[in-house]
């Protein structure tokens, strides 16, 4: 599942980078395979917050992020190219959605550093697309992958059955 979603992740944005678990060496060997740079997240007790906060860490300097996520395999390549490209132009949030409905993965310019670095708990970005709901740049699409993520594994059986 992460594999497939890093596939498309390095497809639209070839320098990405996975931030990973210490503990998990099997998916950090998987995810450097496929060719992404690994940074493993030291303080991921604290929740994807501090996963995205270790991610621009490691890139400070960059214009903007893309946040995807690794459980979301059929996220296509062309919404994350949307996606970037928004960034890329200047928009300071960008965000797929499809039936009125945010889904992943959201840009955020260089704007946000501080708010993102700032991150820890388990909701991630949610507060920052929260407060600036007016600065989102939407990407509609028709990519129900957006939606499309697995936290267990039962949701893989759940989830086939609905598409």
């Amino acid at each position: 599942m992460a594999c497939q979603a890093a596939r498309n992740l390095i497809l639209a944005i070839p320098n990405s980078i996975a931030v990973v678990r210490p503990d998990n060496t099997i998916l950090q060997e998987q995810l450097t395979a496929e060719g992404l740079e690994v940074i493993t997240n030291l303080n991921y007790q604290q929740g994807m917050g501090s996963s995205i906060a270790c991610g621009v860490m490691a890139r400070p300097a960059a214009k903007g992020w893309v946040i995807a996520l690794g459980d979301m395999p059929r996220i296509k390549v062309q919404t994350i190219t949307q996606v970037t490209e928004k960034i890329n132009t200047g928009e300071l949030i960008a965000a797929p959605r499809t039936n009125q409905q945010q889904g992943h993965p959201v840009g955020f310019s260089s704007a946000f550093r501080d708010d993102l670095l700032a991150l820890n708990g388990p909701k991630g970005g949610r507060r920052i697309l929260a407060d600036n709901i007016n600065k989102i740049s939407w990407v509609e699409v028709t990519d129900s992958g957006i939606h499309y993520d697995i936290d267990e594994p039962a949701d893989i059986l759940k989830k086939i059955e609905l598409t």
